[in-house]
């Protein structure tokens, strides 16, 4: 049970507390499984960040809820670390390709990561995007530092809840076309809109998260293709395609489709963009 800024805090969410288990998450340092890929809970990073527990996984690396040792204030920390292509040192932090084949992949990929802060930063203050705070490089790999948002995806919603209802569909479309408005008019594409990537807060807004495949339709994107299945358009299964605008327009409206039916889109598409 670590004493920060004076007080004793679960080191897993953070809350204050008298004794383990925590009350609010359930942590406790003894009988909690631990991901052996995750950073350690207590973590410090660029001397002010104190990491907690991991709460979210995708594509491009782990997210985990920090604490601003400064401001006492929860943020989240997405830390670059792709699935099948890096690997953790053992009873180290560093973070290196899996393997010597793996090494260009990796290090484009680190790049690419790096610049996402760099894109979505310009839209902080977006009531329907997430801030981006800073960026920075260490143990091999680079991590982002964004808002931390209380609530649940929309892909997890209607797994919990069902289908929504047409009202609560038509806020969702409005915000998020209203979020692609200014992404596209900043000369950029989400390119992974689905159902996991939309957070639903718990004080009413909805925020589009996760622009690790962000990039310019003109941009080599062959590294950081997503395929969701159901919810990737056909030319993102097609090297070297025409992206634009109707990329995640498509995506935004199957996201629709889920969220109205509370099933997934079936899939449509092979890899070479030809229908099955």
């Amino acid at each position: 049970m670590p004493r920060i800024n004076g007080k004793k805090r679960c080191a897993n969410c953070f809350c204050e507390i008298k004794s383990e288990p925590c009350p609010n998450c359930g942590y406790s340092k003894n009988t909690s499984a631990s991901d052996a890929e995750a950073l350690p809970h207590g973590t410090k990073l660029a001397e002010k960040y104190i990491v907690g527990g991991v709460i979210g996984c995708g594509g491009f690396g782990k997210t985990y809820l920090a604490l601003d040792i400064k401001s006492d204030k929860t943020l989240a920390i997405k830390e670059y670390f792709p699935p099948n292509i890096a690997v953790r040192k053992r009873k180290t932090l560093t973070v290196k390709p899996i393997s010597e084949k793996k090494s260009s992949v990796y290090s484009n990929g680190l790049r690419h990561f790096s610049e996402e802060a760099e894109q979505v930063s310009r839209f902080n203050g977006n009531p329907n995007i997430v801030n981006f705070f800073e960026c920075f490089r260490e143990n091999g790999t680079a991590y982002c530092v964004m808002e931390f948002l209380s609530g649940i995806t929309l892909e997890k919603y209607v797994e919990n809840h069902g289908a929504a209802s047409v009202e609560q569909c038509v806020y969702l479309a409005e915000k998020l076309a209203s979020a692609l408005v200014a992404i596209h008019s900043a000369g950029l594409l989400h390119r992974d809109i689905a159902p996991d990537n939309i957070m639903l807060c718990s004080d009413g807004k909805v925020k589009l998260l996760d622009f690790g495949a962000a990039r310019k339709p003109s941009e080599e994107t062959s590294l950081t293709v997503m395929m969701k299945t159901g919810f990737t358009p056909v030319e993102q299964y097609s090297d070297g395609a025409e992206l634009t605008a109707k990329t995640d327009i498509y995506a935004l409206g199957m996201t629709l489709f889920y969220a109205l039916t509370g099933k997934k889109p079936k899939k449509r598409f092979r890899a070479n963009g030809k229908r099955p």
